[in-house]
């Protein structure tokens, strides 16, 4: 879903019948390809072997975390839009509502959008005037109260043998 979007309308004829459309996606978006980092069995294999460090990985903390497992999902998005449109001798009418939600690969990212669209045309004066409405409301809604980037930089540096949470259940 974060590739080019082509919007193509369409407008409504005079001495058109009442025509309604709905089109909609389901799409799924993951990471193809992550960092190869050290395991936790592979970090311990080191410490036998003498290795010593500083900073995240001075020690064994006891658990086999993949950090990068728990900050992400498969994220599910999807997409619908309902369309109405017709006319008469002297007037068109088109009306557009559009929907979407799309989640990140980072848990707890991602944006809904909310789209509206109406318009209305009148013809007057054996076609001399043509009178024409249109109103248009938006609603965006990003789902991210933190940087996504800062996470997935700090689970690239997490020890892998951290637990998330302690032996109380509670977040370390």
């Amino acid at each position: 879903t974060n590739g080019v979007i082509i919007i193509t309308t369409r407008n409504a004829r005079r001495e058109m019948p009442a025509t309604v459309e709905y089109s909609g996606y389901v799409s799924a978006s993951t990471w193809l390809k992550t960092p190869d980092f050290l395991k936790a069995d592979d970090l311990r294999q080191l410490y036998k072997d003498g290795w010593t460090f500083s900073g995240a990985n001075d020690k064994d903390y006891g658990a086999s975390t993949d950090w990068l497992s728990e900050i992400s999902r498969t994220a599910i998005s999807h997409n619908h839009n309902l369309s109405v449109m017709g006319g008469g001798a002297h007037s068109t009418y088109t009306a557009n509502l559009t929907y979407n939600d799309y989640q990140g690969t980072i848990i707890g990212t991602g944006r809904s959008n909310l789209r509206a669209r109406a318009m209305v045309s009148q013809y007057l004066l054996d076609d001399k005037l043509k009178l024409s409405a249109e109103i248009m409301a938006s609603e965006s809604n990003g789902k991210t109260g933190f940087s996504p980037t800062y996470v997935y930089r700090q689970a690239c540096i997490q020890n892998p043998t951290q637990p998330i949470k302690d032996e109380n259940g509670d977040w370390v």
